[in-house]
C-alpha cells in the first residue's frame, strides 16, 4: 500500500521545483495523471486515487476542490432526525 503522506508531500516538493514554468507544470501534470492511472491497477483504492486527483488538479486552480463538496447535503435538505444528529455532533464539537 502507498504511504499518502509520504505520496502527497513528493508531489508538492516536485511541484514547487516547477510551478514558475508554464509548460513544464503541463507535462508534470499529465505525467501524474498517467502515473496515477497505472497505480490504480495495482491498488484498486479508490479513495486514495480520487483524492489524488483532487489534489494534483488543485495545484493548477485557485478554486481548491475539496471532497466534502461533493459528499455533503444542504442542512435545510435533512430530515428531521438526521438534522437533530448534527446539531448534536457539533454541539460537543464546539462546546
Amino acid at each position: 500500500m502507498i504511504n499518502e503522506t509520504e505520496y502527497y508531500s513528493d508531489l508538492m516538493k516536485e511541484f514547487s521545483y516547477i510551478r514558475n514554468d508554464v509548460y513544464q507544470r503541463e507535462l508534470w501534470r499529465d505525467e501524474k495523471i498517467i502515473e496515477l492511472m497505472k497505480i490504480s491497477e495495482k491498488i484498486h483504492y479508490h479513495k486514495f486515487i480520487q483524492n489524488s486527483l483532487i489534489f494534483i488538479m488543485s495545484l493548477f486552480n485557485d478554486n481548491f476542490i475539496d471532497s466534502y463538496e461533493c459528499e455533503s447535503k444542504v442542512i435545510d435538505d435533512l430530515v428531521e432526525s438526521e438534522r437533530q444528529i448534527l446539531l448534536s455532533t457539533l454541539k460537543v464539537e464546539i462546546i
